[in-house]
This record gives structure tokens, sequence and C-alpha cells, in this order.
């Protein structure tokens, strides 16, 4: 970013700032979405801010407002999507979209069914769980702040545009019926889709990091020419923000890399206690 950041360069610069996190490959902006939440839960109105090679990503929780009345309404913060539950919503956007070719995901009971096909509770306190990440994946903003060497710039993202809810017939509850994407992120799942496993996800739905590694490994692995290795230094900027001390990091990153090949047997990387971890030419997940 040597000359002055317009209109149109920041036009041209986007795609590459969302995807370069200071990593070997990047990430497309839909799983960049997916592995960037934190995995527990963050202060209610605090943003979650992720600190990348060339440039800044923060996440900002929104704001839902109800009307309770005629004359009164309830405006309430929302907080950053968090843990498994939010990034199996997103992996769930990804397989509409790519079924349908559409923006609009159809929520209905298809999600419901979905989950019990996967062997996860869908009802009770386990739906209400996912509907609260669901709303805080519709109203949260990301923004990318980044600076050359004479001028910065700034650009915002979202995850969901819009949705349209129905109050349930069996409750006073309000559920989407249908979810509107963001062009950018209906772009990235066109362009760039994961493959990814239904049985991996029934495996890993308590494993937020597992999930994020299995994730990361199936967007490149199948796309690779020949083997890529990522320092230890790269890999606890990226995924190791929870953990402030490497030892720790690499520990906890090594035991969620075992879960997430235990899920993805074709994957084939190395991993050397000094160099990092490599990742080689495989087949995409069955």
């Amino acid at each position: 970013m040597m000359e002055p950041i317009t209109k149109a360069r920041l036009t041209e610069l986007r795609p590459g700032i969302i995807a370069d996190q200071g990593m070997p490959l990047g990430l497309p902006y839909a799983t960049l979405c997916m592995t960037a939440l934190p995995y527990r839960e963050h202060p209610l109105q605090r943003p979650w801010l992720r600190q990348y090679a060339v440039s800044t990503m923060t996440i900002e929780p929104g704001y839902l407002s109800t009307l309770q009345t005629s004359h009164s309404s309830r405006h309430q913060p929302c907080g950053i999507p968090f843990g498994a539950r939010a990034r199996i919503l997103l992996l769930y956007f990804q397989r509409e979209i790519l079924r349908s070719g559409q923006r609009e995901v159809e929520r209905n009971d298809s999600f419901r069914q979905w989950l019990q096909a996967l062997g996860i509770s869908a009802g009770g306190k386990t739906y209400r769980a996912f509907r609260q990440q669901e709303i805080r994946i519709f109203t949260c903003r990301l923004s990318f702040t980044f600076q050359g060497e004479r001028s910065m710039g700034a650009f915002n993202e979202i995850i969901v545009e819009g949705g349209v809810s129905a109050l349930r017939a069996d409750s006073d509850r309000f559920d989407y019926e249908t979810i509107i994407v963001g062009q950018s992120f209906f772009d990235s799942v066109q362009n760039h889709p994961v493959p990814v496993a239904d049985e991996a996800i029934r495996s890993l739905a308590r494993e937020p990091f597992a999930l994020d590694l299995y994730c990361w490994l199936a967007a490149h692995l199948h796309r690779l020419d020949g083997p890529v290795t990522f320092a230890w230094p790269a890999l606890h900027n990226y995924f190791g923000v929870a953990y402030a001390q490497p030892r720790h990091f690499r520990m906890r990153f090594l035991a969620a890399l075992k879960s997430a090949v235990d899920n993805y047997p074709r994957a084939a990387i190395q991993v050397d206690d000094t160099a990092g971890v490599t990742l080689y030419p495989s087949p995409p997940p069955r």
C-alpha cells in the first residue's frame, strides 16, 4: 500500500485486506467471519478486536429494538456471537446459499430439521441458545481499518443484511423465517465455498476451536499445489487471541488440531516443534 488510498484504490484493496491475516494463505470472508469469533461469551457491549498483519478487524455488538406497546419500545444490546453454536449457524447459512444460490436463507423449520439430522438437540434451551446467537449475528457489524504510508482506510462489513420474523404459533416469541445475508458473505460462499462434512459438524459441535481448525484445513488443503508452512507465531497471532502464553496456546492448538484431523482423516499435515504446521495438498472432506 505505497500509494495514497483513494476510493478506487480502496475497492481494489478490500478483498486482499479481508483475506490477509499475516498467514501464508488468506481466508475467504465467510470463513474469516466464523473463525474470528470469540470462543466464550464476551462482555455484552464491548467490541471484539482482532489485529492482523496489515489491518485491524473489530466486531461491534449490535442492538435490537422491539415494540412493547403502541407508545414504547425496548432497546437492548445483543452482544458478540461466540462459541460453537454461532459457527454452526454460519455453516448453515453456507449450506443454504450453496443449495439455493440465493442470498435469502429460508429458516422456518429447516434449521431445526438439520440440527436433528446432525444429532444436535433442536428444542427447548438448546434452540433458544441458537436463537440468541442468530440475533447476535444478525445485529453485529465488522469494521476493518488499515494504514498505508501516507493515508489510512476503513470500511464496514456485515454478515446479515436483513430478515423477516414471525410470531410462533406455540409461543409469544418471534423467530426469523427468512434471513438475507450480506453481499460480501454471499459472494464469498459462492466463490470460495468451504467443503465440510455433516459428520464432522456433529462430532465437533461442542469444540469451537477444533471446528475452526477443521474449517481452516477444509478451506485450504484441496486448493494447494504444494506444501505450505504456517509458523507458530503466525498461528498464535490468528488462533491464539485467548492465550497470552505461546506455550499454553500450543498445547491447546495441538489438542484441537487432533480433534479436527480425526474428523478429516484425509488431511495431510505435519507438525514440527520448531517450524510450525505444514499443510500438504489433500482431497476435500467427504
